[in-house]
């Protein structure tokens, strides 16, 4: 399990090129800067829930507090992104509703551009489970207990109600249909 410092650090080359952009994203309040402070605290959340449930009330009034932050932030942005439902390295692009059920589990640097939601059917408590290196376009919208495999690329406006068992497929469509294969190959050997 990476720690949070080697964590926040590959997040943070992920929003800002470098030391620099990230304080002229700051001075200026940009939209990336309120993300990227919006994904800090949620992995500082994710932090303290950790040490919560190993330690019990050594840390409850930091995973609060930090909870609680992380709420506020959400709500400016439009953001309901519970701790443990993303791995590392996922890029939140744009303000706007992104809702994810607590029950979804989000692989390793994944791509969300705006305007999605990732919930359970109505039938049944389970989300989806997305693969890494996944792209997921504006508007789409993932119901059920779905599996989406590695870098898949969801087109915008896409209802994704079924598994995507392969790799590297372009999901387009309502209901969403693989309509090919990307050349885009965002996973690290």
């Amino acid at each position: 399990m990476p720690k949070l410092k080697d964590i926040l650090r590959y997040e943070r080359k992920i929003y800002f090129n470098s030391y620099k952009d990230y304080i002229k994203e700051m001075l200026f309040k940009s939209d990336t800067y309120y993300i990227w402070k919006f994904m800090r605290l949620l992995r500082y959340e994710e932090y303290f829930r950790d040490k919560y449930l190993k330690h019990k009330a050594a840390y409850f009034i930091p995973l609060i507090w930090y909870r609680s932050k992380k709420n506020k932030m959400g709500l400016k942005l439009g953001f309901d992104i519970p701790a443990g439902v993303l791995g590392k390295g996922a890029r939140l692009y744009h303000q706007g509703q992104i809702v994810i059920n607590p029950e979804a589990k989000i692989g390793d640097d994944v791509v969300i551009i705006g305007n999605v939601c990732i919930g359970n059917d109505g039938k049944e408590d389970m989300a989806a489970t997305i693969g890494n290196y996944c792209t997921l376009s504006w508007g789409v919208i993932v119901l059920g207990n779905v599996s989406i495999a590695d870098n898949c690329l969801i087109g915008a406006g896409a209802v994704v109600t079924h598994d995507i068992i392969e790799p590297n497929s372009v999901v387009v469509g309502v209901p969403a249909k693989a309509i090919g294969r990307t050349n885009q190959n965002r996973i690290k050997d």
